[in-house]
């Protein structure tokens, strides 16, 4: 993690990190199972703003090339969270159409 934010007035936080970016389509393959390394070193940026009790919440995550580029632009979206695995770290989401909740 290089910086973690949040404004509780406004109900925003943002977390900027570096990750490494893996193919793991082939992750399964019963035969020959790979991951392959895209890109590593990519700097990363996850907002997420909380919309209160009557107000959906989002976040927007934006991945970047260790060269400049964008690998995922800034792409936010309202989501539900489905289930935290509490002896896990894994986190299930639904994004949500307009209108659902």
């Amino acid at each position: 993690m290089t910086s973690l934010s949040s404004s509780v007035p406004l109900g925003i936080a943002t977390f900027n990190g570096k990750g490494n970016i893996q193919d793991i389509t082939l992750a399964n393959d019963p035969i020959d199972p790979r991951v392959i390394s895209v890109d590593g070193n990519a700097s990363l940026q996850v907002t997420m703003t909380d919309g209160g009790a009557a107000a959906t919440d989002t976040i927007a995550i934006t991945l970047w090339e260790k060269s400049g580029g964008l690998w995922l632009p800034a792409i936010g979206t309202a989501l539900k969270l489905l289930s935290k695995h509490s002896t896990e770290e894994t986190f299930r989401f639904a994004e949500l159409s307009q209108g659902s909740s």
